[in-house]
């Protein structure tokens, strides 16, 4: 009788126990990580913010684009006789930005050249002589900002020292950050990446002038 008694009372934990079970929506897997430390929950969290800023920094490498840039100001568009490359420009730039597109504006960059391609570093237009030595007869200071990135896709101002900037950029075709403390870099490109590409495939000369003359037909700001 008693042996009887026990084996029900068994019997009756075992009933409750699957009852319990059956009305719990939340996964095994998933209790079993929610009854674990705090400290194991935020190591799990910041495991996938970290995953998720890791992917966030790729695609603003891919695209040239620093992610404290600001990218508030105008876009500029180059017509190329290779096709259209867009470029969105730093707001917080009114120096260099404000400078490259008083140029548009007034149609300085019309029918000049890229006059210096080099494969897997940049290419570089702007200049009024088409041989590296011109400008609009002015220079500009360099202005610097905390994001200042040479990387891929972005357009920065060349010059010959510090302080000489004016009319020639050139638009980086890999992270190029040893120029960052040189060349403020005030804008990237965010449509005709791919033309950009294909000029620097052109065939050059010993000075890295394209043979067939690669033309900014014309520039606007919209």
């Amino acid at each position: 009788m008693r042996r009887a008694h026990i084996l029900l009372c068994v019997g009756l934990i075992l009933a409750a126990s699957l009852f319990i079970a059956g009305c719990t929506s939340t996964p095994q897997s998933q209790q079993q990580t929610s009854s674990v430390s705090g400290q194991a929950t935020t190591t799990v969290a910041t495991a996938v913010t970290t995953a998720a800023a890791a992917t966030t920094s790729a695609k603003n490498t891919t695209n040239g684009t620093s992610s404290a840039a600001n990218l508030t100001g105008k876009k500029a568009i180059l017509h190329t006789s290779m096709g259209d490359i867009t470029i969105q420009l730093y707001g917080d730039m009114p120096v260099t930005t404000g400078n490259f597109e008083k140029l548009v504006q007034k149609g300085f960059y019309n029918n000049l050249t890229f006059h210096r391609v080099i494969a897997g570093f940049m290419i570089q237009g702007g200049d009024p002589k088409g041989d590296g030595t011109g400008g609009p007869g002015y220079t500009i200071p360099d202005e610097f900002t905390d994001h200042n990135k040479n990387d891929r896709g972005t357009i920065a101002m060349a010059n010959a020292g510090p302080n000489t900037g004016g009319s020639q950029f050139f638009i980086n075709l890999v992270n190029n950050n040893y120029l960052d403390t040189k060349h403020p870099a005030f804008g990237t490109v965010v449509s005709g990446m791919d033309v950009v590409d294909a000029i620097a495939k052109v065939k050059t000369d010993t000075n890295d002038r394209p043979v067939q003359p690669v033309t900014i037909t014309s520039a606007e700001i919209v």
